[in-house]
């Protein structure tokens, strides 16, 4: 038995790839799928599929529904659809689901890259890619289990793109792969490394002012979106290229400032007695384990008193050793009906808690912006950014580096992030009686 999830779902029974009839059972699947090896609960199952108000058969309704998965997944307790506890686990080894196979290979690639094996790199990569028939689960239902799944999917499939066409730069075929970067550059217009490797290879294949063209559009991209100026690499390679530095090699980049090692440690008090939410912990935890070129950002969303404030806290704890360079957080207060907090203000005071002195600190958002960037640029630090109230108000928030975590709370559903930034997203349902304690009912 095998799966493809790398575009729409299908299974495979030994004889013939089969679609899974119903957007229902294909979301049932698409969640086990993505929990291969660990139990799912029929809760779980019925909160994801149904949300906020499930019917009075929806128990009743999931058993059917893995019924009819069965007779395609099987049974056996190796490889299965099967029973455990008060839920399903569907049994499969990591080759049995074509996100398996593509784990495998970009791994093989990043190591390929990693020492230096550039012919090697691009063949795995290549094989990589060549699996995805589409966008992710493309035709199943977006429950959260799923949106969280496809955004991290789709961020591996970018930044594979990206280490492919950067190793064949490096072997010198700049020509044979502009058409492809010019495409994916319109495709994903603010995906600054993309658009960072078009124009060194139209640079390197003589083209000199079509690789200005393509920085001043992603200029006015950046302005017009973002309100933003490009980042530090694109802007040092513009320079490079304006200077007619030559091109049969990399166009090198200063190396950013240096700011004092200072570990900020800004997480509020964990909630006491924090109990429940054990599915959304996992599905914070599956982030970690992404290895991309760029940093994780999640938003968790739902109305006032869902939990979020108090969810993003107490997962911020927990994992808060993986990120030794410190934590930074803010309430914005995006939605609380006062003065919403300016992202140059927030800017300045996560600067200078990572040691800028106060008269260092710039007073323009696209300096103090760059300023940001460059000084996380070499950490792995947990930046907390609560109560949101619309995208302008974090894109200046966000690290550049993929060793950084963002992590939103919002009551809205702050869908530009999620399309133009990569982000994830987790929406907590309201539950009876449930109060946001970090929040003191705030957001």
């Amino acid at each position: 038995m095998r799966f493809e999830i790398l575009g729409p779902l299908r299974v495979w029974d030994g004889a013939t790839w089969s679609e899974v009839t119903g957007p229902q059972p294909r979301a049932v699947l698409a969640i086990l799928l993505i929990e291969a090896g660990r139990a799912v609960t029929t809760d779980r199952l019925v909160d994801e599929v149904w949300g906020e108000r499930p019917p009075g058969s929806a128990l009743n309704t999931i058993h059917g529904y893995v019924l009819r998965l069965r007779r395609m997944c099987g049974t056996g307790l190796e490889h299965g659809l099967i029973t455990r506890g008060h839920g399903y686990e569907l049994a499969i080894e990591d080759d049995d689901i074509d996100a398996g196979v593509f784990a495998r290979l970009i791994a093989a690639g990043r190591n390929g890259l990693a020492g230096g094996r550039l012919e090697d790199a691009v063949t795995h990569l290549s094989q990589g890619l060549m699996l995805w028939r589409g966008p992710a689960l493309a035709d199943v239902p977006v429950v959260p289990s799923v949106a969280a799944e496809v955004a991290r999917l789709e961020q591996q499939r970018l930044a594979s793109w990206e280490a492919r066409l950067g190793a064949e730069l490096g072997l010198g075929r700049h020509a044979e792969v502009v058409d492809e970067l010019a495409r994916l550059v319109r495709d994903h217009p603010l995906r600054e490394r993309l658009r960072a490797l078009l124009m060194q290879a139209l640079y390197r294949s003589g083209r000199r002012t079509e690789a200005l063209d393509a920085y001043r559009a992603g200029r006015e991209v950046c302005a017009t979106e973002l309100g933003l100026e490009p980042g530090r690499q694109l802007r040092e390679l513009e320079r490079a290229m304006l200077a007619g530095e030559p091109s049969n090699g990399t166009l090198k980049t200063p190396e950013p400032p240096v700011a004092p090692r200072t570990a900020p440690a800004q997480l509020p008090s964990d909630v006491d007695s924090f109990t429940g939410r054990a599915a959304e912990l996992r599905t914070l935890d599956r982030l970690l384990w992404q290895d991309n070129d760029a940093p994780v950002v999640t938003t968790i969303t739902g109305v006032a008193g869902s939990g979020k404030t108090a969810l993003a806290v107490h997962w911020a704890h927990r994992i808060r050793d993986r990120f030794p360079d410190g934590q930074l957080a803010i309430d914005l207060r995006g939605c609380n009906g006062g003065a919403p907090v300016r992202p140059i203000e927030a800017l300045a005071g996560f600067l200078r808690a990572l040691g800028i002195p106060p008269a260092a600190v710039p007073t323009a958002l696209d300096e103090a912006t760059a300023l940001f960037r460059s000084v996380l640029a070499d950490r792995r630090v947990l930046v907390l950014l609560d109560n949101a109230g619309h995208p302008g108000q974090v894109r200046p928030l966000l690290p550049a580096n993929p060793g950084c975590l963002v992590v939103i709370t919002s009551r809205r559903q702050l869908a530009g992030l999620i399309a133009l930034d990569g982000a994830t997203h987790l929406a907590l349902p309201a539950r009876p009686g449930e109060i946001d304690q970090a929040a003191r009912g705030g957001s």
